[in-house]
């Protein structure tokens, strides 16, 4: 909201130092925006599943566990993205996709190579 009334009073040229309070009345769109009941709803949710680990130390361990997994895989697949690239370049074929959509999906990644390109033109 605030970036809202700073561009249209940008708009009108109207300087900053001129505003010093903002009054609004309770129409429903400006109680629904400041009520923003799904992000309250999802600190809900957060708090629930922080509580629950903290709670259960048996489950912790287990997060822990396969949080650490998890980056371990995705600090390997960045290491070898180059080569994840190269083999995908020489071995995906393109025409055996069969969707469209998808084969549309790998021509405009943002890295696609040229290999990659040419042979779908």
């Amino acid at each position: 909201m605030s970036k809202c009334l700073k561009d249209t009073m940008t708009e009108f040229n109207i300087s900053l130092e001129k505003i010093h309070l903002v009054v609004r009345d309770i129409a429903a769109n400006m109680v629904a925006g400041d009520a923003q009941t799904c992000v309250k709803d999802l600190l809900s949710t957060c708090k629930q599943i922080v509580g629950y680990f903290n709670h259960s130390p048996s489950a912790f361990v287990k997060y822990k566990e396969h949080q650490k997994n998890h980056y371990y895989l995705l600090e390997r697949i960045q290491e070898q993205k180059t080569a994840i690239i190269a083999y995908c370049s020489d071995n995906v074929n393109p025409s055996c996709l069969g969707n469209n959509a998808e084969c549309k999906n790998i021509l405009s990644a943002r890295n696609a190579t040229a290999s990659i390109i040419i042979p779908n033109v």
